[in-house]
């Protein structure tokens, strides 16, 4: 267990008013987060959570088996405290407290959850949207990793070093690479399976994500489209190693030769291929 000096004040704690907009919501949390690293006086990564969660009445930091649960906020006597799923991987345990701790933000005086989403929304999904999203700006603050990408141009190699600097998951480290980029890029995960069920197993892709030039020219990639048998993609997933080549791609409205970055990756009980596609290049960076 790991006891941490609790903020006076309590921080920000239920700051966040029940009527707000799930936008203004959003962009409350980005605003609470960035505050909260400047008070901790957080400048360079990683981002560790553990160094901020004092700020918002985190007493303890607990790790116990929690089964298919990766962590909790409990209320107590002397402030608040974490539980984190011991079983988990130390970059998901970190994801999780970070989580948490955006809890906090949704806390009534009485610790049970203040925020109510706008009608057709479940409360505990927009919640937990909004704590995603704030754990991810704990770990790569847009404001940081912009500054990054002003120096380096987005590309296999860069998602793997920051990966080690932010102590984070491939994915979402490529996916806030990605869409804070300037360049026109795409990013495509790659996952083996059929079309909801139907159709023959393949390569296909599992999810998508732009840079800002590709979402202003409303660039559809639809899910479950098929990767070519002898594309660079295929050869990443068989071979295990990073293949860079112009392929012609034809996804949705992104159709034409680019030059494709694409690299497997292993999890327990499977593997995904991360490709970046870019628009503007013939040769890795």
């Amino acid at each position: 267990m790991t006891s941490l000096k609790s903020d006076a004040d309590g921080g920000t704690v239920g700051v966040i008013e029940r009527s707000l907009p799930y936008a203004q919501a959003k962009e409350q949390v980005r605003i609470l987060v960035e505050g909260l690293l400047q008070r901790a006086c957080l400048k360079q990564p990683p981002f560790v959570p553990e160094g901020i969660a004092y700020l918002q009445g985190v007493r303890h930091i607990v790790l116990e088996p929690l089964g298919r649960i990766d962590g909790c906020l409990l209320p107590g006597n002397d402030g608040l405290t974490i539980i984190l799923n011991k079983e988990r991987p130390p970059v998901r345990r970190n994801f999780s407290c970070a989580h948490e701790i955006v809890h906090t933000f949704f806390l009534d005086k009485s610790h049970n959850v203040a925020f109510r989403c706008e009608v057709g929304q479940p409360d505990s999904d927009c919640e937990e949207r909004l704590c995603d999203y704030g754990a991810n700006e704990i770990i790569l603050p847009t404001r940081y990793v912009t500054e990054v990408l002003k120096r380096h141009r987005v590309s296999m190699s860069l998602v793997t070093k920051a990966r080690g600097w932010f102590n984070a998951s491939y994915q979402p480290v490529a996916i806030k690479f990605t869409e804070l980029s300037e360049e026109p890029v795409a990013l495509v995960c790659w996952e083996w399976g059929d079309r909801n069920g139907a159709g023959l197993p393949k390569l296909r892709v599992s999810w998508r994500a732009l840079s800002r030039p590709l979402r202003e020219q409303h660039i559809f990639i639809p899910r479950h489209a098929p990767a070519p048998p002898n594309s660079g993609v295929c050869q990443a997933y068989s071979l295990g190693h990073a293949i860079g080549r112009m392929e012609e791609i034809q996804l949705g409205s992104l159709r034409g030769t680019f030059f494709v970055e694409s690299k497997r990756f292993d999890y327990p009980g499977g593997r995904y291929v991360l490709s970046l596609i870019f628009l503007d290049r013939t040769v890795a960076c």
